[in-house]
C-alpha cells in the first residue's frame, strides 16, 4: 500500500493521472490559489490513503483523546466549518480528518493509528 504525503506528492491530470512533487505543481497554479490547491491536494491524498487502509476509522479512545488536543491547539478555527472545526495549519475538516486513523496531525501533536491498532 502507497502512503502519500501531503508534501511530496499530488495527482495531476494531464492525459492520464500521475503523481508530481507538490511544490512542481503549485508553481504552476497562481498565487491567489496556492492556498486552496493545497487544500484540495490534502483532501484527496486523505482520502486515498483512507481508502487504502479500507476505510479504517480511529477507535473511540483515540478519537476523543484527538478531539481534546485540537481544541486546545491555537490553530483550531472552532467556528468553521459550520462549527464543526477546521485546523488552519492544514485547512483539513478536524471533523472528518480525526475520524480517520490514516492522517496525522501537521503539528505532530498525534499520529496515524496502524491498521492493526484501528480493529481493535
Amino acid at each position: 500500500m502507497h502512503n502519500y504525503t501531503n508534501s511530496k506528492c499530488i495527482y495531476k491530470y494531464d492525459d492520464n493521472i500521475s503523481i508530481v512533487n507538490i511544490n512542481e505543481f503549485l508553481e504552476t497554479i497562481p498565487i491567489e490559489y496556492r492556498d486552496w490547491a493545497k487544500r484540495i491536494n490534502s483532501a484527496i491524498l486523505s482520502s486515498i490513503n483512507f481508502a487504502s487502509s479500507g476505510f479504517n476509522t480511529t477507535p473511540q479512545e483515540i478519537l476523543t483523546e484527538r478531539e481534546s488536543i485540537c481544541r486546545s491547539c491555537d490553530q483550531w478555527d472552532a467556528k468553521a466549518i459550520n462549527g464543526t472545526g477546521r485546523c488552519k495549519k492544514c485547512g483539513c475538516s478536524t471533523w472528518a480528518k480525526l475520524r480517520m486513523a490514516t492522517e496525522r496531525c501537521p503539528l505532530g501533536k498525534w499520529e496515524a493509528v496502524s491498521v492493526e491498532d484501528s480493529k481493535k
